[in-house]
């Protein structure tokens, strides 16, 4: 649970893509596993993507036999019809202050972005976001075949713009609904912290400098990723790389534990912006328990879950 130190709150953060449900890798006994790998990282927030239709049972999960001051409210974000269609959720242990409309129009809908706020100790604000961003054209996929092709020494499918320009045709302009209209008529003047979370489907650009271009499935390349260059412009700090800055020794891959290529793929984040807001802790998890051992899956996911922790102080 969050908790004061020396003036400040400890803040533990999980951002997971548990696909589909969580039943695309092994169905129900998958779904119940992954609730217990989430109860064990203790989380004060949980921002859970491709929650579809597992969202009570998450819920139900996470506070199973737990103390009442220690029970989670589960807010669903993505307003859709279809109850196999509720692709966003937090779920947070702290006090829900309010919650802010779903949107609608110029490409983003709750599908890809919504969020509630949030009450600290001490009675500061905490705005919560989750989103995401579409998946097509597949950022990770052109990088990793143009790594592959560069190891060879074969001829390259794409040229630099060309993998960089797969965010062009869809997330750029989701983020830039996100970070230039939706965020400003939310949170306007309110200098509480802002957390945006999720699966961006792209890679990050503070990775793919000229400072990192020999690192592991780097292969020289130097890509310059607008989405991540948009949320670092507009202020928000990508806290696993503030956490750990090497990007050749922390490379941080959330995909993928089930489809593995050469080229890293860091594309689940959490994102912060505010006075007093000290990233302290960033990890991956991409094993699964011991005994939750599949012949077929090696995790619960396609994607790895990233957990960070944050020291929030008065501003």
């Amino acid at each position: 649970m969050a908790n004061a130190q020396a003036g400040g709150t400890r803040l533990r953060i999980m951002e997971w893509n548990i696909w589909k449900g969580g039943r695309e890798a092994g169905g129900a006994e998958n779904v119940a596993r992954l609730i217990e790998l989430m109860r064990l990282q203790d989380a004060d927030v949980l921002f859970i993507l491709e929650t579809y239709g597992s969202g009570q049972l998450i819920l139900d999960g996470l506070n199973r036999e737990a103390p009442a001051d220690r029970r989670y409210a589960g807010v669903r974000i993505t307003e859709r019809p279809q109850p196999d269609r509720d692709n966003l959720w937090i779920f947070t242990r702290l006090p829900v202050v309010h919650r802010f409309p779903p949107v609608a129009g110029d490409g983003v809908d709750s599908f890809n972005f919504g969020g509630i706020t949030v009450s600290l100790p001490g009675g500061r604000n905490l705005h919560l976001f989750n989103t995401w961003l579409w998946h097509a054209p597949w950022a990770w996929g052109r990088t990793d075949q143009t790594v592959k092709e560069i190891q060879q020494g074969a001829a390259r499918t794409y040229t630099d713009a060309e993998i960089v320009a797969t965010d062009h045709e869809r997330r750029l302009p989701q983020a830039r609904v996100i970070l230039e209209e939706r965020l400003p008529r939310f949170v306007g003047g309110d200098p509480s912290p802002v957390i945006v979370a999720g699966d961006l489907n792209t890679l990050p650009r503070a990775d793919w400098t000229a400072e990192f271009a020999q690192a592991p499935g780097h292969a020289g390349l130097v890509l310059d990723w607008p989405v991540t260059r948009l949320f670092e412009e507009a202020g928000f700090v990508d806290v696993y790389r503030a956490v750990h800055p090497d990007a050749g020794r922390f490379p941080g891959t959330t995909w993928s534990p089930i489809f593995p290529g050469v080229a890293p793929g860091r594309i689940d984040y959490v994102w912060a912006r505010g006075d007093g807001i000290v990233p302290v802790g960033a990890w991956v998890l991409d094993k699964r328990l011991p005994g939750h051992e599949h012949p077929e899956y090696p995790f619960y996911s396609d994607h790895a879950a990233l957990v960070v922790e944050l020291e929030i102080y008065a501003g």
